[in-house]
């Protein structure tokens, strides 16, 4: 361990600001910290120095950057507004580059967002997005997991081939 940073509890309903709810690992350095209530702070935060380079505003729900640690990605959740936002962080700013509102699994959205490792598919509330954001099919499906390539996609109960678009086999185990 080289450094340790205290941040506050989450202090129950209300507009959350500092406690840490999700964390994302970005470019060298960096991170995106998401708190946790209804609407929350996003932050860049640099690890060396111990600063919040930018902030925005946003409805609650969970996110991830790229491979490159330069494209966040955050879902929304418990609104019936919620969307999915692509976030391009150059410059350690927020700038918001594309959105995509899509029904899913859930008419509130969802907190969990999954992206491959290879950066060219992203999972949220049930469907299957490219990197742009344009929906290639709704898996109907809360995904936690995926390959690399973002091929096969894994739910609680079942695992999917997004390129043939079909469910493949159930999970072994509940997950």
């Amino acid at each position: 361990v080289e450094r340790t940073y205290a941040v506050p509890p989450f202090a129950g309903v209300g507009y959350s600001t500092s406690d840490v709810y999700r964390v994302s690992a970005g470019g060298p350095g960096l991170l995106v910290v998401e708190a946790e209530d209804q609407w929350v702070k996003v932050s860049i935060f640099n690890t060396v120095t111990g600063t919040v380079l930018a902030s925005t505003s946003q409805r609650q729900g969970g996110g991830g950057y790229d491979p490159t640690g330069r494209y966040y990605y955050h879902g929304d959740d418990n609104s019936s507004g919620s969307v999915m936002h692509k976030l391009d962080t150059a410059g350690d700013v927020f700038a918001q580059t594309a959105q995509s509102s899509v029904s899913g699994v859930s008419y509130y959205g969802s907190r969990t967002v999954v992206m491959s490792e290879d950066g060219k598919r992203v999972f949220w509330n049930g469907v299957a997005f490219d990197q742009n954001l344009t929906p290639e099919w709704s898996v109907g499906d809360i995904i936690y997991s995926a390959s690399a390539d973002g091929r096969y996609a894994f739910s609680q109960t079942k695992i999917y081939d997004v390129a043939q678009k079909k469910s493949l086999l159930a999970m072994p185990v509940s997950t």
